[in-house]
């Protein structure tokens, strides 16, 4: 069952230091939009909600935890900006969330929401010519990589000219990268 959760609750997840994320609905019980997504679902049976249903996905996909927030019994913490409802986020300890721009109904969007993986953190990728090791008609380029991230396809310049593109994948923090063309 979905757990009900109060300001306190959240001002505790945001200020502790949890690695896990926690989906937040915002709901109040008088909404007709949440009461058949929060509160039961539309023959009246609580067990069937589809935030239930959707809770029991998130248990089983190891998701992240699942809370409701009746805003006519609590105060959500100041962070959040709750102007309707239902509001569903997905929040970390320190305080940032994501809004879900979605239908809340929709559960296949909910569940791609809740369970996306956070975006690589972006790469700072510096180019210089290196030596040509094939033929001195090819060039060759080193790239160094200050943060990890995703195989890049990397713009090369000559003379300050955008003239060629090249492409490779990592091993470890070096990279050899040549002309796509060559």
């Amino acid at each position: 069952q979905v757990q009900a959760a109060d300001g306190s609750v959240l001002e505790d997840f945001i200020n502790g230091d949890s690695k896990e994320s926690m989906m937040v609905v915002f709901y109040a019980p008088w909404c007709p939009h949440c009461k058949t997504f929060v509160m039961h679902d539309e023959h009246g049976n609580a067990a069937k909600a589809p935030l239930e249903l959707f809770n029991k996905d998130m248990v089983a996909a190891k998701g992240p935890k699942v809370v409701k927030f009746d805003v006519t019994a609590s105060q959500p913490p100041s962070i959040f900006q709750v102007k309707t409802v239902p509001m569903v986020v997905l929040l970390k300890a320190g305080g940032e969330y994501t809004t879900f721009k979605g239908n809340p109904h929709d559960q296949k969007s909910l569940k791609e929401f809740a369970l996306a993986k956070p975006a690589p953190p972006p790469m700072t990728i510096v180019l210089a010519k290196a030596e040509a090791h094939h033929a001195p008609s090819v060039p060759s380029w080193a790239c160094a990589v200050t943060e990890t991230g995703p195989p890049p396809t990397v713009a090369l310049h000559k003379d300050g000219a955008k003239t060629q593109a090249a492409h490779g994948v990592f091993r470890g923090s070096e990279q050899q990268v040549q002309a796509a063309d060559g």
